[in-house]
């Protein structure tokens, strides 16, 4: 009869000045950096990782509570024997000053591909310069890694009165886009509609298509472009629509991979005449904020509205626009990194913006 290992469990605490905290994630890792399970401390500060077979593992805490640091190493390797339950040494925090209260640190994932990543940080708060390991940065902006994709990352800010504020996380892997259109936008000119699109990368792309439509329902095909395959850098793409009519005219976009997939990048509108509406973001990417700049022939109240890939709403915002352009600024730090697509509406038309935050 073969013998057949016994799981063990492993347990552990997480305390902060000796009192247990709840709500900390806690991730078993692996030797092969593999993410085995994910846990949350109960309400006195306790986690368990239950039937994990033999072998040697990491395990990483997450985030502490707020205004607290680290007081004890983020990670600890220890070796599982079979059938045998380990206790696990605690992980602490300490609370900070008052004066490192308002030390406030953002940092978002920056995919290089599907083998690393880096990540993008903004310190506020506390008294500056920061500095992480051996950068210095008076404005609090840092760009650290590269990172092994699927490994968790970690880092310490400090501030010039030696606050400190650490982070440790584990994101999701990285995955590349067959092709990643970070720009889609329409201008009125007077030759005709002009139609832009910008790639950051592509992946197996053989070619977009553009179509036009006067209702919105019905399109017709006015232009196809040759992709570049693939490309780590991407291109700009444009068509002037020279026979556009007057009054409003919807733009299609869509593209193609080598084996037939077709995916669509978005619908924007353009109105020939003086009720026509134009929009710009910038930063692309973005961060943690996006102006945007409506170009509107009156005054009107307009609908902004942001949509994640999915189509579910996750901001919205009426905004009275003056005759000329009108700028305003939407703050988008909490928003996951991702494609999203700006739509503004006004009493007459349409428009449809891509952007990417980061």
């Amino acid at each position: 009869t073969p013998i057949v290992a016994e799981p063990a469990s492993i347990d552990g605490a997480v305390v902060v000045e000796g009192i247990g905290v709840g709500g900390i994630v806690i991730t078993l890792v692996d030797e092969n950096g593999t993410t085995i399970g994910t846990v949350i401390t109960d309400e006195n500060g306790n986690y368990e990782f239950p039937d994990v077979p033999a072998g040697t593992y990491t395990i990483v805490v997450g985030q502490g509570p707020d205004n607290t640091t680290p007081s004890t190493p983020t990670t600890i390797t220890i070796v599982v024997e079979a059938g045998v339950d380990v206790v696990a040494p605690g992980f602490g925090f300490t609370n900070l000053p008052d004066e490192c209260i308002n030390l406030s640190v953002m940092h978002d994932v920056v995919c290089d591909g599907e083998n690393a990543y880096t990540i993008a940080v903004i310190v506020t708060g506390g008294e500056a310069p920061y500095s992480i390991g051996s950068q210095v940065s008076p404005s609090g902006q840092f760009e650290i890694g590269p990172f092994t994709n699927g490994m968790a990352y970690n880092f310490t800010v400090t501030d010039n009165n030696g606050c400190t504020l650490s982070v440790l996380e584990a994101p999701e892997p990285c995955t590349t886009l067959p092709v990643e259109v970070i720009s889609y936008t329409g201008e009125v000119l007077i030759d005709g509609n002009l139609l832009k699109w910008v790639t950051a990368s592509e992946v197996n792309n053989d070619y977009f298509t553009l179509e036009s439509s006067t209702d919105g329902v019905n399109f017709a095909t006015i232009d196809t472009q040759d992709g570049l395959g693939t490309s780590s850098t991407g291109t700009t793409y444009n068509f002037l629509d020279k026979d556009a009519p007057a009054g409003i005219s919807y733009y299609r976009l869509s593209q193609t991979d080598f084996d037939g997939t077709t995916t669509e990048v978005g619908v924007i509108s353009l109105v020939r005449g003086e009720s026509g509406l134009s929009i710009g973001l910038a930063p692309v990417p973005a961060i943690s904020f996006v102006d945007i700049r409506i170009n509107t022939a009156k005054t009107e109240v307009v609908q902004l509205n942001i949509l994640d890939v999915s189509g579910k709403l996750v901001a919205t915002q009426a905004l009275e626009t003056m005759a000329g352009v009108t700028t305003t600024r939407i703050d988008v730090s909490n928003f996951a990194a991702g494609t999203y697509l700006m739509v503004v509406e006004s009493s007459q038309e349409v428009i449809t913006h891509k952007f990417v935050k980061k």
